[in-house]
């Protein structure tokens, strides 16, 4: 009981099983963002693709990158969208900007943009953030941080 307190403590409530619904279905946006909400927090270094990580964020290789340069910029604080932004998630979001501007500056991006998705555009139910870019990174910036190549 004391490890389940501890995985879910500071997680926010979800309701992943629909119950409005006669068959029960599972919500899988809403579970996957608990599940990705407990390995940002406590577990990061078994999810995959990892590249980065500060006290506030985790940087992500996508599974499937939808740009040449892809990265998938996850605050460590469990927020489900911008909708849900709370006194006190200041910190993991700033950092998550200088997390991007980080990755621009080590990889030579000059053209990238920083987005977000909605609730209902979100395959995973947690605020997370991608930088993308069309240009690839440039092999003589030294950087951890190096995309694999996407489209």
């Amino acid at each position: 009981m004391a490890a389940g307190g501890w995985l879910f403590a500071g997680a926010r409530w979800r309701p992943f099983l629909d119950t409005t619904k006669a068959e029960g279905r599972v919500d899988e946006a809403e579970l996957l963002g608990l599940l990705g909400s407990i390995a940002v927090r406590r577990t990061p270094g078994i999810l995959p693709s990892v590249v980065l990580t500060t006290p506030h964020t985790v940087v992500l290789l996508p599974p499937t990158p939808e740009a040449r340069t892809h990265f998938v910029i996850v605050p460590r604080r469990d927020i489900k969208d911008v909708a849900d932004l709370r006194k006190g998630d200041e910190p993991y979001l700033v950092d998550a900007f200088a997390v991007a501007g980080r990755l621009a500056r080590e990889n030579g991006l000059r053209r990238w943009r920083v987005f977000t998705r909605g609730p209902d555009e979100q395959a995973v139910r947690y605020l997370h953030f991608h930088l993308v870019s069309s240009e690839p990174a440039k092999p003589n910036v030294e950087s951890k941080a190096k995309p694999r190549a996407g489209r």
